[in-house]
Formats: C-alpha cells, sequence, structure tokens
C-alpha cells in the first residue's frame, strides 16, 4: 500500500518517473491491484506512451472488470488512439452502470461520430452538455440552502454521485433537501431539469 501511496503523491507533484516507479514497485509486490495498473496509465498517458497506457488500461479493467472507472478510463484512451469500434462497448457498459456520466456520455458521442452515428453521436454529445448544465444549479442551490446543514449535506451528496454517474440517487438526494427546503425556487428549477432529463 505504501508504494501505491507513493505513486500516487508523486504523480500527483509531476514527477512522473518517480511516481511509475512506485507503481511498479507494488505491482511488483501484488501484480493484481487494479488501482496500481490504472496509475501507471495514467502516468504513461500523461507522457504521451499510449501504447503502454492501453496496456496498463486493460491490466487494470481485468483486475477490476466490474469497476465503471477502470472501464472510462480504457473507453476514453481507445477514442484518443483512434478505436471507437472498441471504445463504444467499453463507454456503453460504464453508462449501464452510471447513466448520468457526463464524461462517458462525452466520448460515447465522440466515438459513435468517429464511426460515422451522426445522429447517435449527436444523443450522446447533448446529453453530455445537459448533464455538465446541472452543476451551476447545484452550486447555486447550495448557496440558497447554505444555512441549513442537513440540505446542504444533501447537495453536496448529490454533486459527488452526479460527478460519478448515478443517476436515480442523484434525484433522490435532491429530492431530500427539496423536502427540507420546500421553499427553495433554485432546488425546484434543479429537480424539473432532472426530471426532464430522466424523461428524454
Amino acid at each position: 500500500a505504501a508504494w501505491l501511496q507513493l505513486g500516487h503523491a508523486y504523480r500527483e507533484l509531476g514527477r512522473l518517473d518517480s511516481a511509475a516507479i512506485g507503481f511498479q514497485e507494488a505491482l511488483r509486490r501484488d501484480s493484481t491491484l487494479a488501482e496500481a495498473w490504472d496509475g501507471l496509465r495514467q502516468v504513461h498517458e500523461l507522457e504521451g506512451r499510449l501504447p503502454e497506457a492501453l496496456e496498463a488500461a486493460r491490466r487494470a479493467q481485468q483486475q477490476a472488470p466490474d469497476d465503471p472507472d477502470y472501464r472510462l478510463a480504457l473507453g476514453t484512451l481507445l477514442v484518443r488512439m483512434g478505436d471507437p469500434d472498441e471504445a463504444i462497448t467499453w463507454l456503453e457498459g460504464v453508462l449501464a452502470a452510471r447513466p448520468w456520466h457526463a464524461v462517458a456520455h462525452y466520448h460515447l458521442g465522440r466515438a459513435l461520430l468517429a464511426r460515422g452515428d451522426t445522429a447517435a453521436g449527436r444523443r450522446h454529445l447533448d446529453r453530455a452538455e445537459q448533464l455538465r448544465r446541472l452543476e451551476p444549479l447545484l452550486t447555486q442551490a447550495e448557496v440558497e440552502v447554505a444555512r441549513h446543514a442537513d440540505a446542504l449535506a444533501l447537495l453536496k451528496l448529490a454533486r459527488r454521485l452526479l460527478q460519478e454517474g448515478y443517476a436515480e440517487q442523484t434525484r433522490q438526494a435532491v429530492e431530500a433537501a427539496r423536502a427540507l427546503q420546500p421553499e427553495s425556487p433554485t432546488l425546484e428549477r434543479l429537480l424539473r431539469a432532472m426530471n426532464e432529463l430522466a424523461s428524454s
């Protein structure tokens, strides 16, 4: 665990050579650490070494096949490397688990456009933009209910859930905040926007 944390710390500091050593040492001790494979992927990607990044992304996904974050990393990298067909498979898997994941919608839209499916690509790009527009409404709602700690905590939870792409759980957190602050016009607009997004 120490080598893994060291790898993360060095990556954050921009010391990519040292970060790579940390992740490699963690993997030398336990080659099944998906997080270390993903850290190595990030280092290789930052260095512009995309084939090595792709191999590390595949290894991370193999070690944690149900983790949407590793599917997202693999799909995004495949789009970047010009393989939209395989990318689509991984990104659709992310959206099956997290239907409001804006980044997955964006990259899936790009992959579909690259494959020539303009209508579906535009739909996913539009969905990514719709999800992105929820962020300022959440910020406004947080400011509006700042004096009500429980409602504010629920909105912060909703923001985290939205960033992770969880649709129903995000709406439930906002609905709970609205129940605590029924007079909030911003919460009303936010819920209306979320309900429109869910029904489209």
